[in-house]
C-alpha cells in the first residue's frame, strides 16, 4: 500500500471512529465503548471543517502511486466525506432531521451482543446511557433553530417514544442477571435519566410538532445532490422517476399474468386480497419466519445461487420499539467484531394497543408469499448474506462504510433473482408476494421524487401505495411517512435495477464463461459500495452513471 495513502486514511478513519464513537462501537470497535458523540454547534463545524481537510489530503495523493484496491477505497472515503459535509452543511439533518439521529443513543449493541461478560457490556451501557441527556439537550437545540416538518417531528416523535420504552423495559430486562452487582445499580441508574432525558425530548419535538410547516420536501437540487454525492448516480431526476415508472408498469403486467394463472376470473385485487388473507398469525409470526428461513437457505445452497462464506445463521426476534415504523429489518454485527456473531432478523408484529381491523391490516403485509420475499430480502441471499462476505474483507474503509443503494439494491435484485431461478415454484402466492414487494419499492421510488420535488402531499403518497402496492391504509401510510424522512428509500428500485443492469453487462463481457454464482460472489467481495464504483471495477472501466447511455 502506498504509504501516504495508508497515513491519510488511517488518520481518516480514526477520526470518523472519533466523533461517532457509537457507531464505532456497533462496528465491533469495543475500544469506543461507553461513549457518545458530542453534537454541539462547535463540534459539528469543528467535523466539517476536518472532513474538509481530509478531503484535500485524498485529493493531494497522485493517483498514479496508488494501486487498484487503494484507488477503490480512496474513492469510498471522498464519497463518504462529501455526503458528511453535505449533511451537515445543506442538509442540516441535525435541525431537520431527528429521526436520522436516533441511532446515537441507541444501547442495542450492548445487551443484544455477547461480546463480554454482561457485567463489562453493563459498565459501558451505563456511561454511555450517562451522556444521553447531553446529546439530547444539542439536538433539541439544534431543532429550536431549524424548520423541521412537522410529518418528521411526528415520525420522530414515535421513534422516540419506543427508545425510551426501550430502555424502561428492553434495556432492564437484559440487565436483571446481574441484579446484586453495583454495575446494576449503576447501569438503571444511567438508564433512567436517559429514559427521563428522552421523555422531555420528546416534549420537546410535540412542542414545535404543534406549530411546524407541513412542507418537508428538501427540494430538487438538494435530492440530485444527495443522490450524486453519495451514490455516484447523476442521472437527472425526471429520467430516474420514468424509469420507476416503466418498473412499476413491468411489474403490474406480470401480476396480472400471475393473477390470472391463480384465478382467471377473480382479477388481481380479488387474487391479492386473497393472498393477503392467507399471513401467520400474530403469535405465530417469528415461528414460522424461523422455518422458512431455512427453507430459504437450503434452496440457495442447492442451486449453488451464492457462496455461504461459514455456517452462521441468524435469529428472528420482534422489532424492538423505536423502530417501530419498520416492518422488518436485518441487524448484523459491525466488520470489525471479533466475538459477537449474533445476527437479529428483526419482524414487526401487529401492536397490542391496536384495534384488531388495525392488526388485521398489518398482518396482510406479512402474507405467505410477502414474508417469503421479505425475508428473502433481509436475510439469505440478502442482508444477511451481505454481512457473512463482509466478515471476510481485510479493508478497515470497506469494513466502516456501506451505500444505501449497494445493501438494499442488492436485497431487492435477490428477490427477483430467486423467482427467476425457480423458488417457490410449489406455492401459487410466491411470485405474487415478490411483485406486491416490489410495487411498493417501485411505489417508493416514485413517491420520494414526487414529495421531495413535485409537491406531493403524504395523502396523495398514501393514496398512491395503496393504489400501486395493494396496501392497506395503515402500512400504506407509514410507508408514505418514512419518505418525509427517508427520501433515500428510493435507491431499493434504484439499486435493483443498477445490479439488473450491471449483470446483463458482465454476462455480456463474460460470454459462454459467465456463471450466476461467479457474479454474486464477486459483486460482494468488493464490501458495499456505490455501485458505480462496483461496476467500473467488474467491467473495467471508468467510474460513471450506469444509466447514462443509449441503452437507457
Amino acid at each position: 500500500m502506498d504509504s501516504t495513502f495508508k497515513t491519510v486514511s488511517e488518520r481518516i478513519l480514526k477520526s470518523y471512529w472519533d466523533f461517532y464513537p457509537a457507531l464505532a462501537s456497533s462496528l465491533g470497535l469495543h475500544q469506543y465503548d461507553g461513549r457518545l458523540s458530542n453534537l454541539s454547534d462547535s463540534a459539528i463545524a469543528s467535523r466539517v471543517a476536518e472532513a474538509t481537510n481530509h478531503l484535500a489530503s485524498l485529493k493531494a495523493i497522485p493517483a498514479d502511486t496508488l494501486g487498484a484496491d487503494e484507488r477503490f477505497d480512496l474513492t469510498i472515503l471522498e464519497v463518504n466525506l462529501r455526503r458528511e459535509v453535505l449533511d451537515y452543511t445543506e442538509l442540516r439533518i441535525h435541525e431537520m432531521n431527528p429521526e436520522a439521529m436516533v441511532w446515537h443513543i441507541d444501547p442495542s449493541p450492548y445487551i443484544l451482543r455477547d461480546y463480554a461478560p454482561l457485567e463489562v457490556r453493563a459498565e459501558a451501557l451505563a456511561s454511555a446511557l450517562s451522556q444521553a441527556p447531553r446529546l439530547l439537550e444539542h439536538l433539541a437545540a439544534h431543532l429550536m433553530k431549524g424548520r423541521a416538518a412537522r410529518q418528521v417531528l411526528e415520525a420522530a416523535i414515535d421513534s422516540y417514544e419506543g427508545m425510551a420504552m426501550y430502555y424502561q423495559q428492553d434495556v432492564l430486562e437484559a440487565l436483571d442477571e446481574i441484579e446484586s452487582s453495583a454495575t446494576h445499580a449503576h447501569a438503571m441508574r444511567s438508564c433512567r435519566l436517559a429514559a427521563e432525558a428522552v421523555t422531555a425530548f420528546v416534549e420537546t419535538l410535540k412542542s414545535l410538532a404543534s406549530t411546524a410547516s407541513t412542507q418537508f420536501a428538501i427540494g430538487a437540487d438538494r435530492f440530485a445532490k444527495l443522490l450524486s454525492t453519495s451514490e455516484l448516480v447523476d442521472t437527472p431526476l425526471d429520467t430516474l422517476l420514468e424509469m420507476g415508472r416503466q418498473d412499476l408498469r413491468r411489474n403490474e403486467r406480470r401480476l396480472e399474468e400471475v393473477a390470472s394463472a391463480i384465478d382467471a376470473d377473480a382479477g388481481v385485487r380479488a387474487v391479492a386480497e386473497m393472498a393477503s388473507s392467507r399471513h401467520p398469525k400474530a403469535d405465530a409470526l417469528l415461528i414460522e419466519t424461523a422455518d422458512l428461513l431455512e427453507e430459504i437457505r437450503r434452496f440457495i445452497v442447492e442451486h449453488d445461487l451464492i457462496g455461504l462464506p461459514n455456517d452462521l445463521r441468524c435469529k428472528d426476534v420482534k422489532t424492538p420499539a423505536f423502530m417501530g415504523w419498520s416492518f422488518a429489518a436485518m441487524d448484523t454485527p459491525g466488520g470489525f467484531e471479533t466475538e459477537a456473531t449474533e445476527a437479529y432478523y428483526y419482524v414487526n408484529p401487529p401492536r397490542e394497543e391496536w384495534a384488531d381491523e388495525q392488526k388485521e391490516e398489518w398482518l396482510c403485509s406479512f402474507s405467505y408469499g410477502i414474508l417469503r420475499s421479505m425475508s428473502v430480502h433481509e436475510a439469505y441471499p440478502g442482508h444477511f448474506v451481505q454481512y457473512l462476505h463482509t466478515r471476510t474483507l481485510t479493508s478497515s474503509v470497506r469494513r466502516t462504510f456501506w451505500s444505501y443503494a449497494f445493501a438494499e439494491g442488492w436485497a431487492h435484485y435477490v428477490e427477483e433473482m430467486m423467482i427467476e431461478e425457480g423458488f417457490g415454484e410449489g406455492d401459487p402466492f410466491a411470485e405474487l408476494g415478490q411483485l406486491q414487494d416490489a410495487l411498493t419499492r417501485n411505489c417508493r421510488l416514485i413517491c420520494a421524487i414526487e414529495m421531495h420535488s413535485g409537491g406531493m402531499t403524504v395523502e396523495r403518497a398514501t393514496q398512491f401505495f395503496v393504489d400501486h402496492a395493494g396496501m392497506e391504509e395503515t402500512p400504506a401510510r407509514a410507508e408514505a411517512v418514512r419518505g418525509t424522512f427517508d427520501p433515500m428509500y428510493l435507491t431499493y428500485t434504484l439499486g435493483k435495477l443498477m445490479f439488473l443492469r450491471l449483470r446483463d453487462d458482465y454476462k455480456r463481457m463474460k460470454g459462454a464463461g459467465f456463471s450466476l454464482r461467479e457474479f454474486h460472489d464477486l459483486a460482494l467481495s468488493f464490501g458495499e459500495p456505490p455501485i458505480p464504483l462496483l461496476r467500473a471495477h467488474m467491467l473495467e472501466e471508468e467510474i460513471r452513471d450506469p444509466f447514462q447511455s443509449d441503452r437507457c
